[in-house]
């Protein structure tokens, strides 16, 4: 096989590989970006992470309830402030990231 018929046949490959990972991986980029941030930083607020992500408390607060729901995050009193919770990721959502 020639180099061009080898390049040709890695490209076709790694083509049908992203499709194949983007049909199986719908989770939106924002509910991604939330584990990763609690994976790199340790428990975060919700309004922590709204302001990682430069977008409003409410948006975030959707997207944890979404993880929370999914199981992918956990909520804990916060120690210094009974009002808040800090968020942690979940070995699910560990998994999933």
């Amino acid at each position: 096989m020639d180099e061009d018929a080898l390049a040709e046949e890695l490209r076709r490959s790694i083509g049908e590989l992203v499709r194949a990972v983007r049909a199986v991986d719908t989770m939106p980029p924002g509910e991604a970006a939330i584990l990763g941030f609690l994976d790199r930083d340790g428990a975060l607020t919700t309004a922590d992470l709204a302001r990682l992500r430069g977008v409003t408390h409410q948006s975030a607060a959707k997207s944890v309830k979404d993880l929370s729901a999914a199981g992918l995050v956990r909520g804990e009193p916060h120690p210094g402030d009974g009002r808040k919770l800090l968020l942690r990721l979940t070995d699910a959502g560990r998994s999933r990231l």
